[in-house]
């Protein structure tokens, strides 16, 4: 076919406007499919199917029962943010004492933004560095309108428009997480700077929000494709239709060309009723399934779409409200010792304190104490967190608009010692929230995605940035990690983690292998869908100690040559005992219909791991640790250094001392072991079998963790 008849076709596609405005350079096969009209059909079938289903299976309203707009949602400019705080109290708090740090911050960005020239040309094909000059953009529209200086003005928004002309007409950005950061950016900068912007750049920045709105929504979007109408506890899936919320909300009402008609309302539809879809999968006990370095970055995406949806519309969805939402201050009790982060799982960092500016809306909005401690441990720790960039380490302008300073912060002396997030299934305990050098214990037994979820769509929605880890877990001594992280895994797989992993045998021999959906780098447990999830089976919290048990049987399905229908499932229950002098007791009972070899893990922070007999011996700044083997049964033990594949620093993240007790040729074993820290091990004896735990610490006094055994009817089976 001509190039000629090719340009015809697409003028008849694409308006010409759009066509002169987008670079077609970056993507040709993309830009038919970027169509004009706007209507039901434009989804694709599957997309349509998955929606009628929602509707059918889970109530899911139309789109004018979850919302109706409000007269500001077509009103002047600026939309976004201000009806919830008027730009005149916004300046007062420029010159407040208490915004002072905020107020600092935000100058200093965009002063450091607008004094940096966009490059001739960028690689559409990436992430980064193009989310980076999306999330600029807010930093200098929002100085420029609370700046009194004219010379300081003059150069907020000289740069502001700098970089809103080279983006819109440097192209659409392949990926669509760097596209959902663009329209935010633009779309927040277009909407404050609306009555300052020269007439060029506003007009070409609609025409590229319009074109960007279109390509996110377009079927030959490989990239944005896979999070529509589903994946909804996603932080890809909360940035694009955030995004597109914004874009509508910020050309509300807008009708020129080559806007179709009601386009706009289309995209706020379609994200209304994505949410309301995230709503319902969201757990109730404010854990985030993809750990909270992701769910720092998706509350970004969240509380824009809820600020939209409460100040710009009439809702009957609790968007901003729910346990989901007011109990997101519980991340606190994830907080490691000597504020070393959070306890992490799945692809996430302990070294997590980007996001300070949800938590302050969650103070102001509930007057919630620990949320407002929370975001002040954050912010004081910034420059610290994993996977830092320049600029970042900035308190974000959220908070001018965000913090109360009148919500006072938690005292550390009046939390708990211990909590629980029931729906995803994890559980921390400390020995003291004042000591210099306390102990602290994170523990992992629960469905990937959660109960509700789970409930609701069966392994379907696990982010891939969950691991194989149910069962899981991390121990600190202070800020020093002595059973630490995974962190985030090039390929997610059970051996990363401190469980039992099994030597397989026909299409699984060569391999350790572990629980499903493990080997890939991204993770994927559809075919857990007819299995029993992780479950705990009991849990005791007494002042000598707080026990665990869980049951892990239905997560590893085993290849077997030898077995009736080739394959089956295990039994196996772990137990769990913390003692707040520092010491766990960890006992596992695995159990297979034929002999198989297992391999007992604990991946250690130490780097010089020796053992002697039954001990095992290692430092960590400079205290004295160990682990000493109780099995019943002699197994080979060993030590060894390991690389993990994981992404990061990798003598900080990845190297691992690995502790491996080895039953060979069993249908049974018993793994038995106490881990201590400064002599916290010395005079506790375990006992265990398949019946009974008994553990004697060095006061004589005896525990009984509960050792219930998993029901006969789970213990085998195939697919």
């Amino acid at each position: 076919m001509s190039i000629k008849i090719v340009s015809a076709i697409l003028s008849i596609l694409i308006p010409l406007p759009i066509l002169a405005q987008t670079n077609f350079s970056i993507a040709p096969q993309l830009q038919p499919r970027l169509q004009s009209r706007v209507d039901e059909d434009f989804r694709p079938g599957p997309e349509r199917e998955r929606m009628a289903s929602y509707k059918s299976k889970l109530g899911l309203p139309e789109p004018a029962q979850i919302y109706l707009p409000r007269a500001a949602l077509s009103g002047s400019h600026p939309r976004f943010m201000f009806p919830g705080l008027p730009l005149s109290q916004l300046k007062q708090r420029v010159r407040d004492p208490a915004y002072a740090n905020y107020a600092r911050d935000l100058f200093a960005q965009a002063t450091r933004f607008a004094g940096t020239a966009p490059p001739e040309s960028v690689d559409l094909d990436r992430e980064d560095p193009l989310r980076g000059y999306g999330n600029q953009l807010p930093w200098m529209a929002l100085a420029y309108l609370v700046e009194d200086n004219p010379a300081r003005k003059k150069i907020y928004l000289a740069g502001a428009v700098n970089w809103m002309d080279a983006m819109s007409t440097w192209g659409l950005p392949k990926q669509d997480l760097a596209l959902s950061h663009w329209m935010l950016g633009l779309g927040t900068a277009y909407d404050w700077l609306y009555d300052a912007l020269p007439a060029d750049t506003k007009t070409r920045t609609r025409r590229h929000l319009i074109a960007m709105a279109r390509y996110l929504r377009s079927p030959a979007n490989t990239s944005a494709r896979q999070w529509r109408a589903q994946q909804f506890l996603a932080n890809h899936n909360w940035f694009n239709y955030a995004a597109l919320a914004l874009s509508a909300a910020v050309l509300w009402g807008d009708t020129g060309s080559p806007l179709a008609l009601n386009e706009q309302k289309t995209w706020m539809d379609e994200a209304m009723q994505d949410f309301w879809l995230v709503r319902k999968t969201m757990g109730t006990d404010g854990a985030p399934v993809e750990g909270y370095f992701y769910y720092s970055y998706g509350a970004q995406a969240y509380s824009t779409f809820a600020t939209i949806a409460g100040q710009l519309t009439e809702s009957s969805v609790p968007f901003d409200e729910g346990d989901a939402i007011e109990r997101q201050s519980t991340r606190l009790y994830a907080l490691l010792p000597g504020d070393a982060g959070f306890f992490a799982y799945g692809d996430s960092y302990a070294r997590s304190y980007l996001g300070s500016h949800f938590y302050r809306r969650i103070a102001s909005r509930f007057r919630d104490d620990k949320a407002q401690l929370l975001a002040a441990v954050m912010e004081s720790n910034v420059k610290r967190s994993a996977d830092l960039k320049p600029g970042s380490e900035r308190r974000d302008w959220r908070n001018l608009f965000w913090y109360d300073a009148t919500v006072p912060e938690a005292k550390r002396s009046d939390l708990e010692l211990g909590y629980d997030w029931p729906d995803l299934g994890i559980y921390s305990v400390r020995s003291s929230w004042t000591d210099s050098n306390p102990n602290f214990l994170g523990f992992k037994c629960g469905p990937a995605a959660g109960k509700t979820a789970t409930a609701l769509w069966g392994t379907k929605l696990i982010s891939g940035h969950t691991h194989p880890d149910a069962g899981n877990f991390v121990f600190y001594r202070g800020p020093q990690a002595v059973i630490p992280e995974a962190g985030y895994a090039r390929s997610k797989l059970t051996s990363n983690h401190n469980l039992i992993v099994v030597e397989g045998r026909g299409t699984q021999g060569g391999q350790h292998v572990g629980q499903l959906g493990e080997g890939a780098r991204w993770f994927s447990s559809d075919i857990q869908k007819s299995r029993p999830q992780a479950t705990l089976l009991a849990t005791e919290k007494t002042p000598s100690h707080t026990s665990y048990l869980c049951d892990l049987g239905g997560l590893y399905l085993l290849k077997d040559e030898r077995y009736t229908g080739g394959q089956y499932f295990t039994r196996y229950r772990r137990s769990l005992t913390y003692l707040p002098s520092g010491a766990l007791v960890l006992v596992d009972q695995i159990e297979t219909p034929l002999p198989r070899t297992f391999h007992f893990r604990l991946l250690t922070a130490a780097r010089d791991l020796s053992n002697i007999g039954r001990q095992f011996n290692f430092t960590l700044e400079g205290v004295p640790a160990h682990v000493v083997d109780f099995s019943t049964q002699t197994w080979s033990r060993t030590t060894a250094p390991e690389m993990l594949p994981v992404y990061g620093n990798p003598e900080r993240d990845a190297f691992r001392n690995v502790v491996t007790l080895t039953a060979p040729n069993q249908t049974r074993a018993i793994f038995a072991v106490v881990l201590g820290v400064n002599g916290s091990e010395k005079g506790i004896v375990v006992e265990a079998d398949e019946r009974e735990i008994t553990i004697r610490d060095s006061a004589g006094k005896t525990i009984r963790p509960e050792w219930s055994p998993v029901p006969l009817k789970e213990k085998y089976g195939s697919l």
